[in-house]
């Protein structure tokens, strides 16, 4: 998931990453991976979840887009998976941002 809001001074991501993290359950986790840029792993989340999981994550945020893969479904190695995450989140920031889109 990338934010605008990190990159304008309103918050960082590592500060949204806390705020989102007390949100989630404790299988589940989140990382900063560059600046503007957070990392979520949701273990055994369905994927028909997903877009409530997200609008509840993205509340209070303003100008984000985020992209996902899911495990074994559309990829089975972790690299394959960050590669379809990163576009799919290129694809939503492109298509106007304020979406997830998912490989499939």
């Amino acid at each position: 998931m990338e934010s605008s809001a990190a990159g304008d001074g309103e918050a960082s991501a590592a500060s949204i990453a806390e705020n989102i993290a007390r949100r989630l359950r404790v299988t589940d986790a989140v990382a900063v991976w560059t600046e503007g840029r957070l990392f979520f792993l949701l273990i055994d989340a369905e994927m028909t979840h997903l877009p409530t999981i997200v609008e509840r994550l993205t509340t209070h945020l303003s100008g984000w887009s985020a992209g996902g893969s899911s495990y074994p479904r559309t990829a089975a190695r972790a690299e394959d998976m960050l590669g379809q995450a990163a576009a799919m989140l290129t694809r939503a920031r492109e298509e106007g941002g304020n979406r997830l889109y998912v490989a499939s």
